[in-house]
């Protein structure tokens, strides 16, 4: 696909693979990880806001276990590769424009959707952003 500059050179099931792959590398790393730590410990103090009943110490803070921290982060990335999960991304990436940007000896694979919808103006943002950096170095 870098050698060619087209993405229409690869079959659907190497498109397929580079995907998941793309998933994995977004999804993966340790910040994804915080990023849900962080999201789930908002939640919690959410909802104990929304509960006047509850009556809890002032300084209460929740945190999230380790290892169920570890295994959540673990199924949220099986749940966007398993082809039967409710939150597949493999064919909704599939569907994406491709775009391949070259910038200072380094390849870049820039997917966002066709069609901005108005739920997800930010892949728009996101992607002219990115299209701004690379441009200025």
């Amino acid at each position: 696909m870098l050698s060619k500059k087209s993405k229409s050179s690869l079959t659907t099931a190497e498109k397929e693979i580079f995907t998941k792959y793309l998933i994995l590398t977004w999804n993966r790393p340790t910040e994804a990880r915080e990023h849900m730590k962080e999201s789930f410990e908002k939640g919690i103090i959410e909802a104990i806001k929304m509960n006047p009943d509850l009556k809890l110490p002032e300084n209460v803070k929740p945190v999230m276990n380790e290892d169920y921290l570890r295994f959540q982060h673990e199924s949220q990335i099986f749940r966007f590769l398993d082809e039967n999960s409710d939150v597949y991304l493999v064919d909704r990436i599939l569907n994406f424009k491709w775009m391949l940007i070259e910038a200072k000896n380094q390849n870049f694979i820039l997917v966002y959707e066709k069609q901005k919808s108005k739920g997800n103006e930010f892949i728009a943002d996101i992607r002219e952003k990115a299209l701004t950096k690379l441009k200025n170095g």
